[in-house]
């Protein structure tokens, strides 16, 4: 069974607003390979006065024409990107809701090692997005894995072309996520998940990212954007999460400090500092509270771990909270569609478990825990991190999946 993880759909970004700097590949030990040397300007391809043309020349809608299904559609998206520079999207349904706008320019896209393109070209904005940018053959455009179709003709003034785009600026705060981002070579907070999530990871100030898997058994190289309200990386021909599936290496990211960021909802801290045990930064689930777990690690045969537990109530109103335990398998505790505050009922395959005895959380309030936990078995094994927790109207429950690797 797949984890139950948070899902974040990633947009495929190729960077270019800014000169690259490639990287080179990986050391044999596994390590993130050092920064390299910026590449030479390469020229103006004549490619871009033909896309700026077509994105200048109509607007833009998520609408499909001739979709008899879309007909009465009413909720889609219209975009009309200005010769001079400028673009706004408005959001089609049934209320009111303000227009987007901004500033947006064309850059040569430039390739996970570092190296500008001169037939693909990305479509930057003043918020930090940048998107891939395709002209399909059946007069569609793609925006990365996005595709508008024409709306409305417009015809811009010819004295305008791609050259004339103007430069654009970040944001501070989006200067600011950068600056944090890419200010040092990163390490996995856990050693769980290894199979789906890199254990290093590099962000580049060329906007490209090297991650290495597996003990470096395993490298990825892509490509990352900040705005100020996401960050996300992908390598679409990447394959180092091996779990089945046809995408590529995706990822998200949140910056907390200077020393801690997110990497796919898990704890990344600098390559320098030392992780004397694994941090689970907060298992996921509702927003109601959060449940956060350092444990013994590495995690061996029949070693005795053990785990530190605290959770949070971030709700307004008073949690009650009942069990926290370990399973080999998803299990409802007899809770599937029940009322709170009812009996729980324990599977049998529950590894280890603590009754917290209905200790009642006010709003603000947190509660600390231990329990301990032995594995008979090596290898890489799936548990279920399960958290009881009861509300005044619902329960609040959460089973979580996750990857551990016991070692001999």
């Amino acid at each position: 069974m797949k984890p139950n993880r948070l899902l974040v759909l990633v947009i495929l970004i190729l960077p270019a607003c800014q000169r690259a700097v490639p990287t080179q590949g990986p050391s044999p030990e596994g390590r993130l390979p050092p920064p390299g040397v910026a590449p030479p300007p390469a020229g103006h391809a004549p490619a871009a006065d033909k896309i700026f043309q077509a994105l200048t020349g109509h607007t833009w809608s998520t609408r499909e024409p001739g979709n008899q299904r879309q007909r009465f559609l009413v909720d889609y998206h219209v975009t009309k990107f200005q010769a001079d520079g400028t673009w706004s999207t408005q959001h089609i349904t049934d209320y009111q809701i303000p227009a987007r706008t901004g500033k947006w320019n064309l850059q040569r896209s430039v390739s996970a090692d570092g190296q500008e393109s001169g037939k693909e070209w990305c479509l930057c904005r003043d918020n930090g997005l940048r998107q891939r940018i395709r002209l399909n053959t059946d007069g569609s455009l793609a925006l990365s894995s996005t595709k508008l179709y024409p709306d409305q003709p417009r015809w811009p003034d010819p004295k305008w072309s791609a050259k004339t785009l103007p430069a654009l600026a970040l944001p501070p705060e989006v200067e600011r996520i950068n600056e944090r981002l890419t200010a040092h070579d990163w390490k996995r907070a856990n050693d769980l998940d290894l199979r789906s999530e890199p254990m290093q990871i590099r962000f580049s100030p060329d906007w490209t990212y090297f991650a290495t898997y597996r003990g470096g058994t395993c490298t990825s190289r892509g490509t990352w954007y900040a705005t100020a309200e996401q960050i996300g990386a992908a390598n679409p021909a990447g394959r180092c999460d091996d779990r089945p599936g046809t995408g590529g290496d995706q990822l998200t990211a949140e910056v907390i400090d200077d020393r801690r960021i997110l990497v796919n909802g898990d704890l990344y801290v600098p390559e320098e500092e030392p992780v004397k045990r694994g941090i689970i930064w907060t298992l996921f689930g509702f927003r109601e509270r959060t449940v956060r777990i350092e444990y013994d690690m590495p995690i061996r045969r029949n070693v005795p771990i053990r785990l530190d537990v605290t959770v949070t109530n971030v709700a307004d109103q008073n949690l009650t909270l009942d069990r926290f335990s370990l399973t080999r398998g998803y299990s409802s505790y007899g809770r599937d569609g029940g009322t709170t505050g009812q009996a729980l009922v324990l599977p049998e395959d529950e590894i280890t478990g603590v009754d917290l005895e209905r200790v009642e959380l006010a709003p603000g309030k947190s509660h600390s825990f231990a329990l301990s936990a032995s594995f008979s078995q090596a290898g890489v094994q799936t548990l279920y991190f399960n958290a009881l927790i009861s509300g005044t109207t619902q329960n609040w429950d959460t089973h979580e999946a996750r990857q551990v690797t016991v070692r001999e």
